[in-house]
């Protein structure tokens, strides 16, 4: 949850500027053993009125889904 959370972070950091999450809502789509390597990738979808909607993704080197995540932020002033 935590590297879902990050990625979001990051996405909607250089998307917009500093934002601090508002919601987040994780999806485990299967096991993430400890010696592989993964891909994280977060886009933000939208962004209007300081509400900054965010998604993220992990997958494994055959890019088979590992988790997802979907997230609200709220921009900072």
């Amino acid at each position: 949850m935590t590297l879902l959370d990050e990625t979001l972070a990051y996405a909607a950091l250089f998307a917009v500027g500093p934002a601090v999450t508002a919601e987040i809502r994780a999806r485990l789509r299967r096991p993430a053993p400890l010696d592989e390597t993964y891909q994280l990738f977060g886009t933000v979808g939208r962004a209007r009125l300081g509400l900054i909607e965010a998604h993220a993704t992990i997958t494994d080197h055959a890019g088979q889904l590992i988790a997802e995540a979907d997230a609200k932020f709220m921009r900072m002033s």
